[in-house]
């Protein structure tokens, strides 16, 4: 396609892309498209669910004929392939924190009630510092949340109370920082790959973790300080070294899969033949796991391990691909997970840890985590069903997205497919706000009720692990205390 016939079919389709989502806004169309799905294929779909995805699927369009718009005057050389990308990227990264920030409710859910409420209200009542120290370390299920909690601690000593929206931005935010620091500054034959994997990654699918408050703190956490861990693993000098050791004890105290990454560092430096910082990581890893050893009868595990091979390479497939199911069906999860597991075979093989080490590292972080948690795990359901769960959603996608960043580095001239990859993206960020947006705008309307409940001193609470009597005294007495206002 000559470049002045391509610049008008850009132009017109930028256009098309807003009207369509301009029309789509209006809720009478949204209705009789609805309506009509229902009386022609006989399927029984929920107006106002499926309302709410049209309705981020309306807004999805209008961005997507903007970032049209700005390719085109790129074609134009009005703008310089740097202030496209930067422009673009600023724009999903907007349209995906307008959408938390709308649905983020001031309330504890599930977990948070247990590891954020219950831990603080018990911290002010005790006054020694052994039984504080024994709060912070207690485990949480099967994780040792000693930093999170800290972090929690911290945020309520700053500013006097635990206000969940705001750490539910934080959270978005942090997330924000690991994209950019894996991602930023990829130089591979593909121009607009930077593009590609955040359109992947700001989108809802994983609902869960970006409105789960503790939930995107222990999860993106461990992420975070694993991927710094490998990050100075790379330096040298003596304070990389130490700074690697220091971002590896955070991750192992964030999440119960942070101490793979030690383990993932020694193995690193046994293929780099650096034996002389071998020993330190040694060290590390024995005293981790003498800790947990001294711990073990305060751990407390979800099920009975599960040991039947088949579940558990199922629940790995189904997890590493389950950023891409829809209508809960394990099927594209299973492909998508085989992808990921041959692609990681692939670029070991080629020594891509030496071309793209960080990356790499957590791409195989991710995997492991996912294998070692199988056993835990995959006794819940059958078939590897529990790995579809959306709060595991974050790992799935991240991973998926570290396997593209990682092929595309590895002599894969992915620049002729570039279009089909932009599209693709796309097309599954709306399809993630059509099935999985409407969850969580559902629960934010819940949620809204709920707190609207607890102010008029009416505790129907709900999203809890909690008994009904049980967390209603939880969350008085964090009123009471100053703990928590809703």
């Amino acid at each position: 396609m000559n470049p002045s016939r391509k610049s008008r079919f850009i132009l017109t389709y930028a256009l098309v892309l807003v009207i369509y989502g301009c029309l789509l806004q209006n809720i009478q169309l949204q209705l009789f498209l609805i309506r009509f799905v229902n009386n022609k294929l006989g399927i029984i779909l929920n107006e106002h669910f499926r309302s709410i995805g049209l309705s981020y699927v309306s807004t999805f369009l209008i961005f997507s004929g903007v970032v049209c718009l700005l390719y085109f005057l790129r074609l134009k050389d009005k703008l310089s392939e740097i202030q496209f990308n930067v422009i673009t990227v600023c724009l999903i990264v907007f349209h995906y924190f307008y959408y938390l920030f709308l649905n983020a409710e001031n309330y504890p859910v599930y977990d948070d009630q247990g590891a954020i409420l219950n831990f603080l209200l018990n911290y002010s009542s005790v006054i020694s510092l052994s039984e504080k120290f024994h709060l912070i370390i207690a485990p949480y299920n099967e994780s040792m949340l000693i930093f999170p909690k800290l972090f929690v601690l911290c945020w309520w000593k700053i500013f006097g109370m635990m206000n969940f929206k705001y750490l539910i931005l934080f959270n978005g935010i942090l997330l924000l920082s690991l994209h950019l620091f894996l991602f930023a500054k990829i130089k591979t034959n593909q121009k607009y790959l930077l593009l590609v994997l955040t359109v992947f990654m700001f989108q809802f699918q994983y609902y869960d973790d970006a409105f789960w408050a503790i939930s995107g703190l222990c999860y993106y956490g461990v992420l975070v300080f694993a991927a710094l861990a490998f990050y100075f693993l790379q330096e040298k000098s003596p304070r990389g070294f130490y700074l690697a050791l220091i971002c590896s004890v955070i991750a192992t105290f964030t999440f119960g899969n942070g101490w793979l990454c030690i383990l993932l560092c020694i193995g690193f430096l046994i293929v780099e033949k650096n034996f002389e910082r071998i020993l330190a990581w040694t060290i590390l890893l024995v005293l981790v796991l003498i800790g947990f050893f001294m711990m073990r009868f305060q751990i407390q595990f979800l099920t009975p391990i599960n040991w039947n091979p088949l579940d558990n390479i199922l629940f790995i497939l189904v997890l590493l691909g389950s950023a891409f199911q829809f209508f809960y069906t394990i099927h594209l999860p299973v492909i998508v997970g085989i992808f990921i597991v041959a692609s990681f075979i692939v670029l070991t093989i080629k020594k891509q840890y030496k071309v793209a080490p960080i990356r790499y590292l957590l791409l195989a972080f991710i995997i492991l985590s996912v294998v070692t948690a199988a056993p835990l795990r995959s006794g819940l359901e059958s078939n590897g069903l529990y790995g579809l769960r959306v709060r595991y959603g974050i790992f799935s996608i991240l991973a998926f997205t570290l396997t593209l960043s990682l092929l595309a580095g590895y002599k894969w001239n992915t620049k002729k497919y570039a279009g089909y990859f932009i599209a693709s993206a796309f097309a599954y960020n709306m399809l993630t706000g059509f099935f999985f947006y409407p969850e969580q705008v559902i629960r934010s309307e819940r949620i809204r009720t709920i707190v609207a409940g607890i102010r008029a001193d009416q505790f129907d609470v709900g999203y809890s692990t909690f008994q009904k009597d049980d967390i209603e005294q939880l969350l008085k007495q964090s009123i009471e205390k100053g703990i928590y206002k809703p």
